[in-house]
C-alpha cells in the first residue's frame, strides 16, 4: 500500500459495526467525544473512523476494540453551548488498525485504508437472489418485532454499493455485519452474506413455529 492509504484518524468504538453506505446518526454526550467534535477539523465533510466493541461497554472507556473499522463522513453537526453534540454521518471506506495510539483525550489510531479491490466483473444481476432473500428475511424478522422493510430505498446502480446496502438490509447480529465488513472482497462478500441469511432464516422460522 502507499504512505498516502494512511493516516491518523479519530476514532469513535460503538456496539455495532458501521458499513459503508450506512447512515449513523450519533448523541454525543461523554466528554472524550465531545472533545473529539470540538476540534476545528471535525466539521461537515470531515471524517472520523468507527470500529466495533469486541467486549466492554460504549461509555466510560476501558473497551476492547476490532482492528477493522469504516470511515463515517460527517454530513450535519450541531453543537450545544455545553459541548454536546448532534451529527449525521455516513459510512465510507473500510479500513485497518496499524497502531492505536494513547486515548488522549479521544480515542486516536493510525490506520491505513482497506478499500475493496475491483470488482468489475459483479453485476446487478449477481445480486438479484440475494436481494430476494435479503427482502424475504427482512420481512421474516419484521412478522417477529423487528424493524419494519425499508419500501423508499434508493437502489444504488453501483453492485458494490447495492451489496452494502443489502447487508444492511439482512435482519443481521453485530458480528454477523463484522463478518461481512471483514470479507476481502465483494464476491467473498456476497457468498458470506447468502450463508449467513440462509443460517438467519432458519433461526427466525424455528421461533415462528
Amino acid at each position: 500500500m502507499s504512505s498516502l492509504d494512511s493516516r491518523r484518524m479519530p476514532i469513535f468504538p460503538l456496539g455495532t459495526p458501521l458499513l459503508p453506505s450506512q447512515l449513523l446518526p450519533l448523541q454525543v454526550f461523554e466528554r472524550r467525544y465531545v472533545d473529539m467534535f470540538a476540534e476545528p477539523s471535525m466539521d461537515r465533510g470531515d471524517e472520523f473512523g468507527v470500529v466495533l466493541i469486541e467486549r466492554g461497554n460504549e461509555v466510560g472507556g476501558g473497551e476492547v476494540r476490532t482492528l477493522t473499522g469504516c470511515t463515517a463522513a460527517v454530513l450535519e453537526i450541531h453543537r450545544e453551548q455545553d459541548g454536546k453534540a448532534a451529527l449525521l454521518s455516513m459510512g465510507a471506506e473500510r479500513f485497518k488498525v496499524d497502531q492505536w495510539l494513547p486515548d488522549d483525550p479521544y480515542p486516536l489510531a493510525e490506520i491505513t485504508m482497506d478499500p475493496d479491490p475491483p470488482a468489475d466483473h459483479l453485476t446487478i444481476e449477481d445480486l438479484a437472489g440475494a436481494a430476494r432473500e435479503a427482502t424475504s428475511t427482512a420481512s421474516l424478522a419484521c412478522e417477529l418485532g423487528g424493524p419494519p422493510v425499508p419500501v423508499d430505498l434508493e437502489w444504488s446502480g453501483d453492485p458494490v454499493i447495492r451489496l452494502w446496502q443489502l447487508c444492511l438490509m439482512a435482519p443481521l447480529g453485530a458480528l454477523d455485519r463484522h463478518q461481512l465488513l471483514c470479507s476481502p472482497d465483494a464476491t467473498t462478500r456476497l457468498s458470506l452474506l447468502v450463508d449467513l441469511m440462509s443460517a438467519q432464516r432458519v433461526l427466525l422460522e424455528a421461533r415462528l413455529q
